[in-house]
């Protein structure tokens, strides 16, 4: 039992630093381009299917390794273990963007956000209005702990909805 405990941390260590690698590589090409703080809907698609890509691939050579079987739960901590190492990793790159490489991605954010946010018609210039005072209260500090702390329950929840589901279609248990 503990070689296959082993086997299942060496999975979701190796896969989660490729998805992290990987999300770190898309970070700097948005970067590159001047999109690292634009909210577009295309973006968090093929960020999703990433994730979902690499999460799928691994439940499969896991199965694939442990003799054609994988449980569900097994399906599960994989899959969420991926998508917290990936999100650990890409929170470092998010404070080395945020301190480093462009001090302005918070201010910057925050302007797509209420502009996003007055094109909505749910949302009154009094909430509005409460929303900036709040952003431009935040301390940069602050807004960074945040965004990481988003950034690891958004990719443990969302991790945890693919292996689910990606889970409950490969699961095969061993025989008792």
């Amino acid at each position: 039992m503990e070689d296959q405990n082993l086997k299942l941390k060496n999975h979701i260590l190796q896969y989660g630093s490729i998805l992290g690698g990987i999300y770190v590589v898309f970070g700097l090409m948005l970067y590159s381009r001047d999109m690292h703080c634009s909210q577009d809907i295309e973006i968090t698609i093929i960020s999703l299917v990433i994730m979902a890509s690499i999460i799928v691939i691994a439940q499969f050579i896991y199965k694939k390794e442990n003799s054609g079987f994988i449980s569900l739960s097994r399906a599960l901590k994989l899959g969420v273990g991926i998508g917290l190492i990936s999100a650990i990793i890409y929170s470092l790159y998010f404070v080395v963007l945020a301190t480093v490489l462009d001090p302005d991605t918070i201010a910057k954010s925050n302007e797509v956000t209420i502009e996003k946010m007055s094109e909505s018609r749910y949302v009154t210039d009094e909430m509005l209005e409460k929303i900036e005072d709040d952003m431009d209260n935040m301390t940069p500090p602050k807004a960074i702990f945040n965004e990481t702390s988003g950034i690891l329950i958004f990719s443990i929840i969302i991790s945890f909805l693919i292996s689910l589901i990606s889970g409950l279609f490969l699961r095969h248990n061993r025989s008792e």
